[in-house]
């Protein structure tokens, strides 16, 4: 629809449920809560593709909990 706008953390969350098959809290953290290192590149994979982010190998090492990925999504 023209003019609405999404909601970026709801759309995050509903990647992060998807991908862990749960749903999940916005303190999730990469290393703990089932969040390993393939999980974390599906994530940021599918929130690339969902917002449209390349995120550099420095990026992919920083993005280590849902605030801050959903800090990078915002900052687009």
């Amino acid at each position: 629809m023209k003019g609405k706008k999404v909601n970026k953390k709801e759309k995050l969350l509903e990647i992060f449920n998807l991908i862990f098959g749960k749903t999940v809290s916005e303190d999730i953290k990469k290393d703990g809560d089932d969040w390993d290192s393939l999980k974390h590149i599906e994530i940021l994979s599918a929130v690339g593709e969902e917002f449209n982010i390349k995120f550099t190998p420095d990026d992919i090492n920083k993005l280590t909990s849902f605030k801050d990925i959903l800090e990078a999504v915002e900052k687009c």
